[in-house]
């Protein structure tokens, strides 16, 4: 359960990049819908008919991203 804080809004960027040197994954670049395919994660994101850029895609890239790396600590304002 969430406590009564205000949301906190954030660049996920950082975290991604380091996620990416902690695990010895090489990035130069990126953008949000491009992390599933780095990941090779991508084949979870098929049946959403979408392409990368299209909103619902690239936030659905980033979320799998979140899970690959078990993003608890992004939000540890909730527990639970």
């Amino acid at each position: 359960m969430c406590d009564e804080s205000p949301p906190r809004y954030f660049n996920i960027a950082p975290w991604f990049r380091k996620q990416y040197l902690e695990h010895g994954i090489k990035v130069e670049k990126q953008t949000s819908g491009q992390i599933a395919k780095i990941l090779g994660r991508a084949q979870n994101l098929e049946t959403l008919g979408l392409r990368e850029h299209d909103a619902l895609y690239d936030c659905s890239s980033i979320l799998e991203g979140i899970k690959h790396f078990n993003g608890k600590d992004l939000f540890s304002n909730c527990s639970g």
